[in-house]
C-alpha cells in the first residue's frame, strides 16, 4: 500500500514536471533577444515550406505569427532599437508575401482545373482570328497571376505553336 501512494505521488510529480516543462516551451520568448531569432526563425521555417502549406498549417503558422506581430512584439518594442523595429516590420511583409503567393497558387490550381480547356480554345480562337492583343491580354494577365499562371500559358501556348516572346 505504500509503495502504491508513494508511486502514485512521483508519477504526479512527472506529469506536474513534464507539464510545465512543455508550458515553458510554448510560452514566449524570455528576452528580446530570443523573440527576434525566434520570429527569423520561423520566418525561414515559412519561406522554406510555405508552397507545401495546406490550410492547417497556414492556420497554425497564422496563429504563430499573430504572436510574433502582435502579443510578443508589443512586449518588446518598447526595448527595440530603430533597426530592430524594421527588421521586425520586414518579417512581416516576408510573411505576407509568402502566403500571399501560396494562395495565389491555390486560386490558380482551382481555376487551372476548371477552365484550362476554355482558356486554351479561347487562345486558339485568337489566333485564328489574328487578335494579337487578346493573346497579349491573356499573357499579361497570366504574368500578374505568377509563375504558375504563366508557366500554364507558356504550355498552353506551346500545344498551340504559338510563340510567347511574340506578344511580350
Amino acid at each position: 500500500m505504500k509503495h502504491t501512494k508513494l508511486l502514485s505521488k512521483l508519477i504526479s510529480k512527472f506529469v506536474l514536471i513534464g507539464f510545465l516543462l512543455s508550458l515553458l516551451n510554448s510560452c514566449a520568448p524570455f528576452t528580446k533577444e530570443s523573440y527576434l531569432e525566434d520570429y527569423k526563425q520561423f520566418i525561414e521555417e515559412v519561406k522554406k515550406n510555405h508552397e507545401n502549406y495546406a490550410k492547417e498549417d497556414w492556420r497554425e503558422a497564422d496563429e504563430k505569427f499573430n504572436q510574433f506581430s502582435g502579443e510578443w512584439y508589443n512586449d518588446w518594442k518598447d526595448e527595440m532599437t530603430w533597426k530592430e523595429k524594421m527588421i521586425v516590420s520586414g518579417y512581416e511583409v516576408q510573411y505576407n508575401l509568402y502566403k500571399g503567393s501560396s494562395i495565389g497558387k491555390e486560386i490558380f490550381k482551382f481555376f487551372n482545373k476548371k477552365n484550362v480547356k476554355d482558356l486554351k480554345e479561347k487562345i486558339k480562337e485568337y489566333k485564328e482570328q489574328n487578335m494579337d492583343k487578346g493573346i497579349k491580354e491573356i499573357q499579361k494577365q497570366a504574368e500578374e497571376m505568377g509563375e504558375e499562371a504563366v508557366k500554364e500559358i507558356n504550355e498552353i501556348f506551346k500545344e498551340l505553336n504559338i510563340d510567347p516572346k511574340k506578344y511580350q
